[in-house]
């Protein structure tokens, strides 16, 4: 791949993760705007909303020299805790819309801190893994 390539890629990433950012906040800035209407299910959505804010901002760092071994380790830690904690929310929004859908039980959404905790550790274990 020659120079210009590579530009084209880099310029192309900026762009669309400037678009991705700012939808992200959008929606962010949206659910702190109405949390107090906030259903079982925004909140879901808005953390896996924080986790892709997550993943958009290594790729942000992706723009700046890769020699620096500060910017590197920030940029894999964040896109690790990123992808999985996305990959976890995914899992439990699925499972989720399951369980509401097959047996409704509104003591579900009692378990957001815990899940969310959950995930955080998770999360930040494997991309301490990952990352060392």
């Amino acid at each position: 791949m020659n120079s210009e390539q590579q530009n084209i890629l880099q310029i192309a990433n900026i762009i669309t993760t400037g678009l991705s950012i700012l939808g992200e906040l959008f929606m962010i800035i949206s659910y702190l705007k109405f949390s107090h209407k906030a259903t079982y299910a925004m909140k879901l959505v808005n953390a896996l909303v924080v986790s892709d804010l997550l993943y958009s901002s290594a790729n942000i760092l992706s723009i700046f020299p890769q020699d620096l071994p500060s910017i590197c380790v920030t940029e894999g830690f964040l896109r690790q805790v990123g992808a999985d904690s996305a990959a976890f929310w995914v899992v439990v929004i699925s499972y989720s819309t399951y369980k509401q859908a097959t047996n409704f039980d509104k003591s579900r959404e009692k378990s957001f801190g815990k899940l969310t905790c959950l995930i955080c550790f998770f999360s930040l274990l494997l991309a301490a893994v990952y990352v060392n």
